[in-house]
């Protein structure tokens, strides 16, 4: 990479600092709502009985917990796959909002396996060395990085393509096309530049967690739930909190095996939420 190249590095104080305020604090953050949301803007308890949907939710976890005990491949490749489907979800509304519901879907897969897949080929060394043996034997981890350079590239092209569309039929106003396009570049940049686990912080943080976060603050104001970003954050503290003493207590507990616990953990957790922020963004809630 080239910070290394050119004689930088980065204090591993500061490397965990930053990803525990851009990830801990401030990505992990826009799951901490998922039951208010549930409740009260998308309207799937009923009479708010909150432990129906803690029974739901927690039950897919346990699921997608045991899932990985039968089949860590095909686990870590539905984790990628649903991960880019909530990336592009979410990153890409500056230019689908008028889109037709077909095409809104091919932006949104295709944005998504960029991210995923550029996530991958830019940290090859760094996954092989994380994990332990029989992980990376089991997910066939060099073959996932070698094919994710067929996908990087070719996303890229449908990408350039997707872009001429729109231009070439109105379909987005050129301005927003170009924010978008600026800021992909920009991340792709940080990923091949930084030190994985800040390249990753700044993409989780200060944009992907930060674009749900707006949308839920505008959704929750739409409900009058909260009309202050003081009463949002008082809402988003709890569950923030218990999430990453979470984490912090996997990490613990695990070991030399903290790595792959967490990776389990994470995925686990985050399907449950990428199927609530689905029925979210299907509602236009603002």
């Amino acid at each position: 990479m080239l910070y290394a190249s050119v004689g930088g590095s980065f204090h591993f104080v500061f490397e965990y600092s930053l990803a525990l305020v851009l990830i801990g604090f401030v990505g992990i953050s826009h799951g901490a709502v998922d039951h208010i949301l549930a409740a009260e803007v998308l309207k799937l308890l009923p009479n708010k009985k909150l432990y129906l949907f803690l029974i739901g939710y927690l039950s897919i976890v346990a699921l997608y917990i045991a899932a990985w005990f039968v089949s860590p491949f095909l686990s870590f490749v539905l984790f990628l796959l649903y991960s880019a489907y909530h990336f592009g979800q979410a990153d890409t509304e500056i230019i689908t909002r008028d889109l037709s519901s077909k095409f809104i879907l091919l932006v949104r897969y295709n944005y998504g396996l960029i991210i995923i897949s550029a996530l991958m080929i830019s940290n090859t060394a760094y996954l092989q060395n994380i994990f332990p043996d029989w992980f990376n034997q089991s997910i066939h981890l060099a073959d996932t990085i070698k094919y994710s350079y067929y996908v990087f590239y070719s996303a890229i092209a449908i990408q350039v393509v997707i872009s001429i569309v729109m231009i070439a039929k109105k379909l987005v106003e050129l301005t927003k096309l170009l924010v978008f396009s600026a800021q992909l570049i920009l991340i792709l940049f940080v990923f091949n530049v930084l030190p994985p686990l800040i390249a990753f912080s700044i993409y989780f943080g200060l944009w992907h967690a930060l674009l749900i976060l707006q949308k839920e603050y505008q959704a929750f104001a739409t409900v009058k739930l909260i009309s202050s970003v003081r009463a949002f954050v008082a809402l988003l503290a709890p569950f923030t909190l218990l999430s990453i003493l979470g984490i912090a207590a996997v990490i613990y507990f695990s070991g030399a095996n903290a790595n792959i616990a967490v990776l389990v953990a994470i995925s686990a957790l985050a399907f449950p939420h990428t199927l609530l922020m689905d029925k979210m963004y299907s509602q236009k809630t603002g």
